[in-house]
């Protein structure tokens, strides 16, 4: 959305049989990424040019 244009996502898609173990792990894993991230912030991170900008599509 246009009011929006300034937020990322992050999408995971996770398989039949993902154990809640490893869930815990990469929950863990996300959380200390973000606690590094939130430690260095930067004011504007530039988005790479449009043809260079790459997303999965079935």
């Amino acid at each position: 959305p246009a009011n929006l244009e300034h937020v990322s996502v992050l999408r995971v898609v996770v398989r039949n049989g993902f154990s809640k173990d490893l869930a815990d792990l990469l929950l863990s894993d996300l959380q200390r990424h973000v606690r590094i991230l939130a430690a260095h912030p930067r004011s504007h991170v530039p988005l790479a040019p449009a043809e260079k900008r790459q997303s999965f599509a079935h």
